[in-house]
């Protein structure tokens, strides 16, 4: 997981007891490894943090989160996230608002540049971006800034984005013919749900997740027939993209499911360092299977 941070002491209030806030803005996910195929999606995953012992409030009518981007040629412009569905939106217009709580971490996942920033990303080049959170009317904490280079497609990857298919209802034939190129992780995971239905809950622990999945024929047969061969294509291909480490859960399930515990060991050590406790869940749940017993206790 790429990490970047911004630490920041500030003070709010004019009396000598005015509340000291430790706030913390970071960047932990970032494309691609830092890059992104010009006109397909970049998602970034954001983390906001309150280390200290009073709550961070945005005033009325604040901008509560804001980013700013630099385009390839230093044109710097700024953009918001009104209209995104996430808890940091403008604050009311007529009273002020909690952002953090004391002690509080949160994490946006999957933060879409393009959405937040019409307009960005278009043209191939190095792009520069940060991301502010509002800790008074005047006074904003920003990350450190972060690269995207964005890269004009060529060969397979531009075939493979001039195909992309305009419905998410059946991904089979695209995927079984794309699958291995750079833009599929995305559509790995879709595929993933369509097949599981109700049986794959991404919060849910890794040992119920597998057996339910398990217990699914249409999942099993996507999984036996040809989604396991490809996706274990895309993460050899593209091991630093997004969505390995979804991918790379998904991949263990398979295997659990289909009774190759080596396999899934072998996804556990991949996500040992971008997602510890799903890794060792992985292994809790390979043990089990080594000894005879069930997925789930």
């Amino acid at each position: 997981m790429i990490s970047s941070s911004l630490l920041i002491f500030l003070t709010f209030g004019s009396s000598a007891a005015a509340a000291r806030a430790q706030v913390k803005v970071s960047v932990e996910a970032l494309g691609d490894s830092g890059h992104v195929y010009a006109g397909q999606p970049a998602y970034v995953d954001v983390t906001f943090e309150n280390l200290g012992q009073e709550d961070v409030v945005a005033p009325a009518g604040a901008l509560v989160e804001a980013w700013e981007l630099e385009d390839p040629s230093g044109a710097a412009f700024a953009c918001t996230s009104e209209d995104r569905p996430s808890y940091l939106r403008p604050a009311d217009k007529n009273s002020s608002q909690v952002v953090l709580r004391a002690g509080e971490r949160r994490t946006i996942k999957e933060n879409f540049v393009q959405s937040i920033c019409p307009g960005s990303l278009r043209k191939p080049g190095r792009w520069r971006f940060r991301v502010g959170l509002s800790v008074d009317q005047k006074a904003r904490v920003y990350s450190d800034w972060r690269t995207l280079e964005v890269i004009q497609p060529a060969g397979r990857e531009a075939e493979a984005i001039a195909a992309y298919p305009a419905s998410s209802a059946d991904l089979t034939e695209y995927l079984k013919k794309y699958g291995d190129t750079a833009i599929a992780g995305r559509l790995l995971r879709r595929q993933n749900e369509i097949e599981a239905g109700l049986d794959w809950v991404p919060t849910a622990p890794f040992g119920d997740r597998a057996s339910r999945v398990g217990r699914n024929q249409r999942w099993l047969e996507g999984t036996t027939g040809w989604r396991l061969r490809v996706t274990e294509q895309f993460l050899r291909r593209h091991p630093d993209s997004y969505f390995a480490p979804d991918l790379q859960s998904v991949a263990a399930a398979m295997y659990a499911s289909t009774g190759d515990v080596d396999g899934a060991e072998r996804m556990a050590a991949l996500l040992g360092h971008s997602r510890p406790d799903e890794a060792a869940a992985i292994r809790d749940t390979a043990a089990r299977l080594r000894s005879g017993k069930a997925m789930t206790r």
